[in-house]
């Protein structure tokens, strides 16, 4: 299951969907990393680490049709939203989303972990 809602109240402004299946799950982050060549043949990395902010969800959801108009709304008049999963709470904004076959798709890039 996940939650998206809006950050501020707002009447109207979250959605409750049960997750039918997973497809990237934001395990797949890369790391901060720079590489540049020096005069003498080498390099010089510069490790920065990694950050939530280079994470992507990938969610599907089934059914429960009467949330997606809410979704969509968050996806054109929200900047910012909060996306609520088993292993914490994110905010972020949606960069896509995608209604085929009875399914709801929405890619979520988050801009921090808050919980």
């Amino acid at each position: 299951m996940f939650v998206i809602s809006t950050i501020d109240c707002h009447e109207g402004g979250s959605a409750v969907f049960r997750r039918i299946r997973k497809s990237r799950d934001g395990a797949d982050a890369t790391r901060r990393i720079s590489r540049t060549q020096t005069l003498d043949g080498g390099v010089v990395l510069i490790d920065s680490g990694c950050s939530e902010g280079d994470r992507t969800f990938e969610l599907y959801a089934a059914g429960m049709k009467e949330q997606w108009p809410v979704v969509r709304d968050l996806f054109l008049q929200q900047p910012l939203i909060h996306l609520s999963l088993d292993e914490g709470l994110y905010a972020g904004v949606i960069e896509k989303i995608q209604i085929q076959d009875g399914e709801l798709y929405i890619r979520f890039l988050p801009k921090e972990k808050i919980a």
